[in-house]
């Protein structure tokens, strides 16, 4: 891992979960009401990995989500079609639903709409930080999971028993401590309602944020931009055996 600590971030109740891996392997956590609070985190990070997507099609689906989904095979469903960015900003389900069929042939899901106040969220915050948005990345738990599992997907569904083992089995290869420090994080923010299944995401993404570059690679593996400049592309590691 780079000397500087790496950072995992991903959307919850309320706000964002954010992991930090230390230099070492310590693992802190904490809840953010919004990505300006990213200010301060960022300066202190070697590389952000983030849970949600940004950079936005005008009129057509991201190359990136489509890519991800054909990677991740079983679980393909937990990559959301992003809206373009007409049908983000719609003020309604049902208008956002017609844009986005108008000009990507394809409506919106309910999950991917539940999520669209945060992809305003993170868009608006990225557009007016330049000078952040290069150490950003977009990336996906269950695409990391699955490279730190041999490439091989996992067999349960995070949202079962089962799949919070299976995840955590994975962790502990990096992060020891793994199971009590996210008890002890959920339960300092018992109140603000945050799934295990979040902290699990937070963390797999700031052991993956902490490779080097030679261990990651993008999908796709040239560089997208949206018309603001943001890339559009998901960091995914390397499989690793």
């Amino acid at each position: 891992m780079d000397k500087l600590p790496s950072m995992g971030i991903d959307g919850c109740t309320g706000g964002w979960i954010g992991a930090t891996v230390h230099v070492g392997g310590d693992l802190e956590f904490r809840f953010m009401n919004s990505p300006d609070e990213l200010r301060e985190a960022a300066a202190k990070v070697s590389r952000i990995f983030i849970d949600m997507p940004f950079g936005l099609e005008e009129d057509s689906l991201r190359e990136c989500d489509l890519l991800a989904r054909e990677r991740l095979g079983k679980w393909a469903a937990s990559i959301f079609l992003t809206p373009c960015r007409a049908a983000v900003y719609a003020p309604t389900y049902e208008e956002a639903c017609a844009i986005n069929f108008e000009k990507c042939g394809k409506k919106i899901s309910i999950q991917a709409w539940n999520i669209v106040p945060k992809i305003r969220e993170l868009d608006r915050f990225l557009r007016n930080s330049l000078k952040l948005r290069e150490g950003i990345w977009e990336s996906h738990p269950e695409l990391c999971f699955q490279a730190l599992n041999g490439g091989r997907g996992l067999l349960f569904s995070k949202h079962r028993r089962e799949g919070v083992q299976e995840r955590f089995s994975v962790l502990r290869r990096y992060l020891p401590e793994i199971e009590s420090k996210i008890g002890s994080a959920h339960g300092k923010l018992k109140s603000r309602r945050i799934g295990v299944d979040d902290f699990l995401d937070a963390a797999v993404l700031a052991v993956c944020a902490g490779f080097s570059s030679e261990r990651l690679t993008m999908l796709p593996e040239y560089y997208v931009y949206d018309s603001y400049g943001l890339r559009m592309n998901i960091v995914v590691p390397q499989i690793t055996l």
